[in-house]
């Protein structure tokens, strides 16, 4: 029996754990992990609890993330040891069983999962449009993923990617539906809460489709009900204007891929 469950985030209808769900059958809705209280797992930080079960039969799937230090901005050279949220659905997916997953990306997400897959010994199958920069496609091929050049715009690659993976019966690892992505981006926020006494009053977070944004969110709000932190700090999300759904959404501003907002909006 798994510890935890997939709960709609709108109607909250309920489902088991599993790699195919990605969205609320009944309203469309994401979906968000939901832990049961009798079967509780931590990691490392007491109260984090997290979708894959930690022990000797299932070692996670990990290129070193986490624990990374807070320093003061006097020095601002620091390494990127790997992502957060791809080790987490990663390692759920290998806990499942899953031998190949698919993805759709034209950069970093696509180079994230193949370097993950690589690790779990899990096939990958990367959608990209043709356009995409071959800096970027080479980032994919040194983990020997599959690479499926798309036509047509960035849009056709995902619809690409989920027809793929429904016909040959594979895991979607969309680094934007995952509930299990989210999951593991929220040790970002139990790890500046573990490293700082008091504070901090604002965290500013640079955000693509909000994963970051949403599991410091997360975090505080479950450190907040165990009484570590006293309060949620402000989170400011920056996004470019050549593509901030969040930003204007929040701001109240028009935006779409054809409006781009002009600096009198």
């Amino acid at each position: 029996m798994s510890h935890i469950e997939l709960v709609c985030i709108e109607c909250e209808a309920s489902y088991e754990a599993d790699m195919h769900t990605l969205g609320c059958e009944s309203c469309g809705s994401p979906l968000d992990v939901s832990y049961l209280e009798s079967d509780a797992h931590t990691m490392g930080v007491d109260g984090l609890r997290m979708p894959v079960r930690f022990h000797a039969d299932h070692p996670t799937v990990t290129l070193g993330e986490g624990l990374t230090p807070l320093v003061e901005l006097t020095s601002i050279s620091h390494e990127m040891a790997g992502d957060r949220g791809t080790a987490t659905m990663l390692s759920v997916a290998r806990e499942h069983g899953v031998e190949a997953v698919v993805e759709d990306s034209s950069g970093n997400a696509g180079a994230s999962v193949s370097a993950y897959a690589a690790r779990a010994d899990i096939s990958a199958h990367v959608f990209a449009p043709e356009s995409a920069p071959d800096a970027k496609m080479g980032q994919i091929r040194v983990y020997d993923a599959s690479i499926h050049p798309t036509a047509g715009p960035r849009e056709a690659s995902t619809e690409a990617a989920v027809d793929f993976q429904r016909r040959h019966g594979m895991v979607y690892a969309s680094h934007n539906l995952s509930p299990y992505f989210v999951e593991g981006t929220k040790t970002f926020g139990y790890e500046v809460a573990t490293q700082m006494e008091v504070g901090p009053d604002h965290i500013v977070i640079p955000v693509g489709n909000g994963s970051l944004l949403l599991g410091a969110w997360k975090a505080y709000l479950e450190l907040m009900r165990q009484g570590a932190v006293s309060g949620m700090p402000k989170l400011h999300a920056i996004q470019a204007e050549a593509v901030m759904p969040i930003a204007s959404e929040i701001m109240g501003t028009e935006w779409n891929l054809v409006h781009q907002p002009s600096p009198a909006e």
